[in-house]
């Protein structure tokens, strides 16, 4: 299974399933199976309103170890509950910068996903956006993550 297609099971995006029915009629003793392709019902995801939208603001690090004090699955979810997050990787890239662009490039997967947007504010800070939030003002540099 491929990572996306796990994103989207996430999401509640499922795959076509084939349902098989029994289907009986009146003065026949035997039954007749039919084979129905679809969808199941379709999920609902909840949408964040105005007074339930939070910006988050996240600093990845690592500590004097090398082990990184920051969770992935934690800033990927803040994106797929359709919240926006600020990404600070300054201090990440000041110690390891593969691991600060393996961040990123996650975290565009991400919000690729689910139809988001990705800014650069400035050089280490990015704005991530689901199709939820738009972004106004003086332009900034957005980043394509088809």
């Amino acid at each position: 299974m491929s990572f996306l297609n796990g994103v989207w099971r996430m999401l509640g995006a499922e795959d076509e399933h084939e349902h098989e029915t029994m289907l009986e009629y009146p003065g026949e003793a035997s039954a007749i199976t039919s084979v129905e392709s679809g969808k199941e019902a379709e999920r609902i995801i909840s949408m964040p309103d105005a007074e339930n939208a939070t910006l988050f603001v996240v600093r990845p690090a690592l500590d004097d170890n090398g082990g990184s004090n920051f969770s992935l699955k934690q800033y990927a979810g803040y994106l797929m509950t359709r919240q926006a997050m600020v990404l600070d990787v300054n201090d990440l890239a000041a110690k390891n910068m593969d691991e600060a662009r393996r961040v990123v490039d996650y975290l565009c997967g991400v919000v690729a996903a689910v139809d988001g947007t990705v800014w650069e504010v400035t050089r280490n800070i990015f704005i991530f956006a689901p199709s939820t939030v738009a972004l106004a003002g003086d332009k900034i540099r957005q980043i394509e993550v088809s």
